[in-house]
């Protein structure tokens, strides 16, 4: 199942900012728990800017590769 990028942002500030464990995050959003501390580590390091809808939807150019 495919998930928005703003959904992992709302479950990754659920563990940083709320304190709630990864393991109650992903039995009740029935994620995959190696899924979800990957995403915490991206948050971590890049903020949120890899969390935006935007970034799904990109289509590159042939110039741009």
């Amino acid at each position: 199942m495919n998930r928005r990028p703003s959904e992992w942002l709302k479950w990754v500030k659920l563990y940083i900012n709320d304190g709630v464990p990864i393991s109650k995050i992903a039995d009740k959003y029935h994620l995959d728990v190696s899924k979800l501390k990957y995403r915490i580590r991206l948050y971590q390091l890049h903020g949120e800017a890899p969390f935006t809808d935007d970034q799904e939807k990109r289509v590159y150019t042939r110039e741009e590769n």
